[in-house]
């Protein structure tokens, strides 16, 4: 019985005996998507907001590989990891946005359909025939180029072991791309597990994907669909009206990106600075009217009762405990910044990794005991605490909500009875049925040919990782991968494996930072990949876009972008290199966004757990938070079982102990000044809207969170292009209020602002 029905707080129905993969109830009763009753077809889903989001009518003639799709999707990855890799290395980075692509990419389509000539060409030889304009840019090739694009289009994790080892370790570049193709494509064999899992049952609603879904079918498909105003009226209207307001907060007045109140107070405040600061402190009491900050979250399309669990989490740990250990000065809290991902030896200076290696990068247990023991911020240390109980809640909370559910499809699946699972669909899988499914050859082959990759790459002098080593990084991807699919597809939030990885390894290989970063690489992008993957299949699912067409599309992204990142990667370390060092920020190059990285294979590589938590160190305990994730999840799931009879009222279903820790461990990741802002929006449209306005959240939601992000976005890229890389930073705006140069929060401008 799954009786974790998060959706149902969503407000998305109930469930029909028999539906889905993943049933809702024991014998039918009203749920999640259904219970083990009788099997039925529904006209539609089951789940409200894929009711609302998703259309019930598919076109199996629609042509998918055009011309048109190759042309633009080869276009926009090599721009998208040509960018994204470039600005990896700038100070004021803006990331490459997928719904410029999608936006892009529906005009240049049209253009190419309207220009193009419609002649049919002919290669006698092998009797085939094509053309490059069949007719109407449609919707599925236009999907095809938006999930290709997004494959390639981000840096590709493995860089972030070559640039650490260039930059750091003075380590020749070398042939690198073996790593950086393998790690990237590897994961895609473990897709084809989770088919019957996460993609074909009804419940599994990928909340994400909606918003895409909502995109692609306001660009095409133009029907009044209320007395007011059409879906693509109200996205364009708030998409250009993001796009202008975005340049206030972005260039003309910082300060409504973070406004902390509580430095207004009494600016020249240090202790109100580390309390209010969005930036720099904990941000209690901030608010960002920046879009593009609060939009981090997804508040308008994550369900309601996952962002309950991760607002509590995260303000527990940042406006609770984070308060209470620094300034009760545990730990000597008040000798380091209170919130930073940096490390710092015993004299709080920053950690000098130089004096505790050897000359071949390996670990010198004399030098380090000489020097100092590493130290991070009390808050950086919990954090990785909550971090190693995410990992291991997630693990326990599936086992024990969904279980029984797993069981049955791994039975039915070894065992060939495939009967209950084929007949138990919604309207989307049985309009899928019309293509083909993906051969487990395919999956295979891929999975041989990576593997072969990686022991190539692992054995080579630079690294030694062994095979052992390569297979349990392996290995952890694959255990975890169901866990954390269906904590995705519920909620939107996916947990990694970065953190688990990195300290397995650290006992694994003690004093190794090449090989634990390499470990990691390998186990935590398996499963990034794998679910990047399985999301790629779901939005094909919804878009009835056949999932052979969808896996070539993304391997395809994945491979240019892979090359592209590792040219880019060689330029910039070449030419570049000095430039990332410089103290002043007016260079625009910065090694900021590999310090989380370069702090990770220190900690655990270099030192290794071994030192960080052996006898007489402060954090001996962080291991135990591994053992408190194993049991973290049972009370509740207890209290679920015995009390939900008697206390009908209170959701003890919804409470989920992974996203909990999720959101603890959420910050240093990103600036503190969205957490007032996001967690406001969030409850105005998910709780409020969509209780009482129900029908304008049911037509409008995805709509104007696709019209939101798109314009923010891409307002940020057109700040980037125009001021940054064709100014140059020749124009600078006037000091004033909204625009401080030295101190855009106003926070701490008098003793102690640092």
């Amino acid at each position: 019985m799954l009786s974790n029905c998060e959706s149902i707080n969503l407000g998305v129905g109930v469930g029909v005996g028999g539906n889905g993969g993943i049933n809702g109830g024991a014998n039918g009763e009203n749920g999640c998507g259904g219970g083990a009753g009788t099997a039925v077809v529904l006209e539609n889903s089951p789940i409200q907001i894929v009711r609302a989001t998703v259309g019930t009518v598919d076109d199996p003639s629609l042509p998918c590989f055009t011309f048109r799709m190759w042309v633009l999707s080869t276009i926009f990855v090599v721009m998208g990891a040509v960018i994204s890799e470039y600005n990896f290395f700038r100070s004021n980075s803006v990331y490459f946005s997928v719904y410029f692509v999608q936006l892009a990419s529906y005009f240049c389509g049209r253009a190419m359909a309207r220009w193009l000539p419609t002649r049919e060409f002919e290669i006698k030889p092998f009797s085939w025939r094509f053309t490059l304009n069949p007719g109407k840019f449609n919707m599925k090739e236009h999907m095809l180029i938006g999930v290709a694009s997004a494959a390639g289009s981000s840096p590709a994790y493995a860089t972030n072991v070559i640039a650490v080892q260039s930059l750091v370790f003075n380590s020749p570049l070398g042939n690198w791309t073996g790593l950086v193709v393998s790690s990237q494509c590897i994961g895609f064999s473990m897709a084809w597990f989770l088919f019957d899992y996460v993609i074909k049952p009804s419940t599994m609603v990928w909340p994400a994907t909606l918003v895409n879904v909502s995109l692609y079918n306001t660009l095409h498909e133009h029907k009044v669909l209320t007395k007011w105003f059409t879906r693509m009226q109200l996205f364009w209207c708030a998409f250009f009206a993001v796009f202008l307001y975005q340049w206030l907060p972005r260039m003309f007045m910082p300060v409504l990106s973070s406004m902390a109140l509580l430095c207004w107070v009494q600016p020249s405040s240090n202790v109100l600075r580390k309390l209010g600061s969005g930036y720099t402190g904990l941000g209690i009491g901030c608010i960002s009217l920046d879009w593009s900050i609060i939009s981090g979250v997804g508040p308008l399309y994550t369900p309601w009762w996952a962002q309950c669990n991760f607002f509590v989490g995260l303000i527990a740990m940042l406006w609770v405990v984070t308060p209470i250990i620094y300034f009760t000065n545990y730990w000597s809290a008040m000798s380091y910044p209170i919130v930073s991902s940096n490390l710092y030896d015993n004299k709080a200076q920053l950690y000098d990794i130089s004096r505790i290696v050897n000359k071949d990068l390996s670990f010198n247990l004399t030098m380090y005991e000489s020097y100092s023991p590493v130290v991070m911020t009390p808050y950086f240390a919990i954090t990785y605490g909550t971090s190693f109980m995410a990992v291991i809640a997630t693990f326990v909370h599936v086992a024990l909500y969904y279980g029984a559910d797993i069981w049955l499809i791994a039975k039915t699946r070894c065992e060939r009875r495939i009967r209950r699972i084929r007949q138990s669909k919604d309207i989307h899988t049985t309009l899928m049925r019309a293509y083909p499914e993906i051969p487990g050859w395919w999956f295979g082959v891929m999975f041989i040919v990576c593997f072969a990759m990686a022991v190539v790459v692992c054995s080579s002098i630079e690294i030694q990782l062994p095979l052992y080593a390569l297979l349990l990084a392996l290995i952890l991807a694959a255990v975890f991968a169901i866990p954390m699919a269906i904590i995705q597809a519920l909620s939107s939030s996916q947990i990694g494996l970065n953190v688990l990885s990195e300290v397995v390894c650290g006992y694994l290989m003690p004093g190794n930072q090449l090989a634990n970063s390499v470990f990691k690489c390998y186990s935590y992008m398996a499963l990034y990949q794998c679910l990047s993957l399985t999301q790629g299949f779901k939005l094909g699912h919804y878009m009835k876009v056949p999932p052979r067409k969808i896996f070539i599309a993304l391997v395809y992204g994945t491979l240019v972008g892979a090359f592209v990142n590792v040219q880019v990667l060689e330029w910039v370390m070449i030419y570049n290199r000095m430039d990332l060092f410089e103290a002043d920020p007016r260079s625009g190059w910065s090694f900021r966004n590999l310090d989380l990285f370069f702090s990770a294979s220190l900690l655990w590589g270099a030192i290794s757990p071994k030192h960080l938590f052996g006898e007489g160190s402060i954090y001996h305990f962080l291991p135990y938070c591994f053992l408190i994730g194993v049991f973290l999840p049972i009370p509740f799931y207890m209290m679920h079982r015995t009390l939900e009879h008697r206390l009908r009222r209170f959701p003890w279903q919804l409470i989920n102990t992974p996203l909990i820790c999720a959101g603890a461990s959420f910050v240093p990741q990103a600036p503190a000044s969205f957490v007032v802002s996001a967690g406001m929006v969030a409850f105005c449209f998910a709780f409020l809207v969509l209780r009482y306005h129900h029908e304008w959240w049911r037509r409008y939601t995805f709509v104007l969170a696709a019209a939101l992000d798109a314009g923010s976005q891409i307002c940020n890229m057109a700040i980037f292009v125009v001021f940054s890389l064709i100014l140059r930073g020749a124009i600078k705006f006037p000091s004033w209020f909204g625009n401080d140069d030295n101190n855009v929060e106003r926070c701490g401008v008098g003793d102690g602002y640092n």
